[in-house]
């Protein structure tokens, strides 16, 4: 049994020969071939060379495409910061202003060069290892890219203070998400995991009221678009752990401080990470 199997089978519930590796690398695998996390996160085939020299070394057994949560964001327009050893973040937000929504659009995935980097890496990814192991793209949650473009304190308070901005920017963002899901579907990813931190910040009332739907909305769209799903909330989930969409997730990834007896019991169907 290689590791996709391994993967792919765990995922169905079948008999595997050990437990699946399915560890997030992003930095370390940048530290093991000795390049900048900027490198990393701007080179795919930096990227690419990381995650190959930890699988065999490290036993991972999915090797994955995430990098940081701003790719969609630069598409879009936003100006980014890529410091060498930290994560990328915007210089300047997008969306300074709520009217400044108006100027922004979905981007085409092959307009974009940071969504089109990561497309690559699928592509170079699959023609390396994609037969041996499984390949996880990556995607912004619409919860989360809302907050990136807006920048997290402005995002929570128009959540209570302009619903109606809010669904119109997480509207644009589906649409966004859902292009850059599919395109790394056709690149040759297995499954596209959905990152959608800020949902652990914002808490139970609003990812009930907001970050449910879009998630549900997305996860399904990447299941009849061929892709099997992921969905990483990082932090504390525990009080809206029974909100999450888990009908249409194949794995999902609960943090250190979730209780995992109690999700193990929720989410029978599914593979917890």
């Amino acid at each position: 049994m290689n590791s996709k199997e391994r993967v792919l089978a765990s995922i169905k519930h079948q008999p595997v020969d050990r437990i699946p590796n399915l560890n997030i690398l992003m930095f370390f695998a940048a530290k093991e071939i000795g390049v900048s996390y900027s490198e990393y996160c701007r080179d795919y085939k930096k990227l690419v060379q990381g995650n190959i020299a930890c699988m065999g070394k490290y036993g991972i057994d999915a090797v994955s495409t995430i990098s940081d949560p701003m790719r969609e964001c630069a598409d879009m327009g936003m100006d980014v910061v890529f410091p060498d050893d930290d994560v990328p973040h915007e210089r300047v937000l997008l969306l300074q202003e709520k009217s400044d929504l108006l100027r922004v659009k979905p981007v085409a995935v092959e307009n974009g060069r940071r969504m089109t980097d990561r497309v690559k890496a699928t592509e170079l990814l699959k023609k390396e290892v994609g037969n041996e192991f499984a390949i996880v793209g990556w995607v912004e949650g619409c919860l989360a890219l809302s907050a990136d473009l807006r920048g997290v304190n402005n995002f929570l308070m128009d959540v209570y203070e302009d619903r109606e901005f809010v669904v119109d920017l997480m509207e644009v963002c589906l649409e966004q998400v859902k292009l850059f899901a599919k395109a790394q579907i056709d690149a040759g990813a297995d499954i596209i995991g959905v990152g959608d931190a800020i949902a652990s910040v914002a808490g139970p009332f609003v990812y009930e009221d907001l970050a449910f739907q879009y998630e549900e909305k997305l996860l399904k769209f990447i299941q009849e678009a061929g892709g099997l799903t992921k969905l990483h909330i990082c932090g504390q989930i525990t009080p809206f752990l029974e909100l999450l969409p888990v009908q249409y997730c194949d794995i999902v990834d609960v943090d250190w401080m979730v209780p995992l007896d109690k999700a193990a019991a929720l989410f029978t169907a599914t593979l917890l990470a």
